[in-house]
């Protein structure tokens, strides 16, 4: 399944750092077929890296 996502929400440029060993704070948006509060944080991926939720809609890319 495709959705929406923010990544560094409320900056600009989007941008990630491959190289950073921190987190990188990425929102997740629901639809009307997807709703993020149910989501399981064990199958979410974003380019294979594992998302840690911090609140509903909230997600950071673990490194």
């Amino acid at each position: 399944m495709t959705v929406v996502i923010d990544i560094k929400p409320g900056e600009t440029p989007n941008s990630i750092n491959v190289e950073s060993k921190g987190s990188i704070p990425v929102a997740v948006f629901s639809t009307a077929d997807f709703d993020v509060t149910q989501a399981d944080a064990s199958t979410l991926r974003l380019s294979g890296a594992p998302l840690k939720r911090n609140t509903p809609g909230k997600w950071q890319i673990v490194n």
